[in-house]
């Protein structure tokens, strides 16, 4: 017991209890430091590696739904350049056929100018025709041609239905009954019709101041 007092007061054993005072301070100021180390400054705030563990996680999970979120927005928009590129092919029919359509208007009407021509021309045609026939059959009989002058029918032209043509030019052509009633009043010729059919009978009297040719008809 004597022995330990004297350790105890020896000065060694101060020196030592001195030394592992210091050592135990020295390891809570190390331990103390080595906690405020590990935290960190964000925002003027010290926040611990904990906190900013949760905050990335956090973080994590936000960047993940924002993925998410962009995948579905492309998707859409794809679907929506796929509906663009279908209206704009729809589109590009559509103007084909209004192209076609007046194509075919211009062709229409075209067709209907000529159609009206031919049609013109085919009435004209279909008129001098009925001129150069008359209209009625021929009959049978030698055409008789007079020259400018006043005839009396039965002595100079057998009675009977005439179609008479101009031999030239043309001129008046007149017919009266025996009673000298107008019956024929024409203009064969240039500057009237090419023929023209009438009836003469017995004593009728015809004046001309052409030629003319008088063809039987029935």
């Amino acid at each position: 017991m004597e022995k330990v007092l004297e350790i105890v007061k020896s000065k060694y054993f101060v020196a030592i209890v001195v030394a592992i005072i210091f050592i135990v301070i020295g390891y809570q100021a190390g331990y103390g430091s080595g906690f405020d180390d590990k935290k960190a400054l964000i925002d003027n705030k010290k926040v611990s590696y904990e906190s900013l563990n949760e905050q990335v996680k956090g973080l994590q999970t936000d960047v993940s739904s924002y993925d998410e979120e962009l995948a579905a927005k492309e998707s859409e928009l794809k679907d929506i350049n796929s509906q663009l590129e279908e209206k704009k092919s729809d589109l590009e029919k559509l103007i084909q056929l209004e192209k076609d359509r007046d194509i075919l208007k211009s062709e229409k009407s075209n067709l209907e100018s000529e159609v009206n021509s031919l049609r013109d021309s085919v009435d004209k045609l279909e008129s001098k025709l009925a001129d150069l026939k008359g209209g009625v059959e021929r009959a049978e009989g030698e055409a008789k041609r007079l020259g400018a002058g006043q005839y009396l029918v039965g002595m100079d032209l057998p009675p009977g239905r005439y179609e008479v043509f101009p031999e030239g030019s043309g001129s008046n052509f007149v017919v009266y009954n025996s009673e000298g009633s107008l019956k024929v009043n024409t203009i064969l010729g240039n500057n009237g019709v090419d023929s023209y059919v009438f009836l003469v009978n017995e004593e009728d009297y015809i004046e001309t101041e052409a030629a003319v040719k008088f063809v039987p008809v029935e």
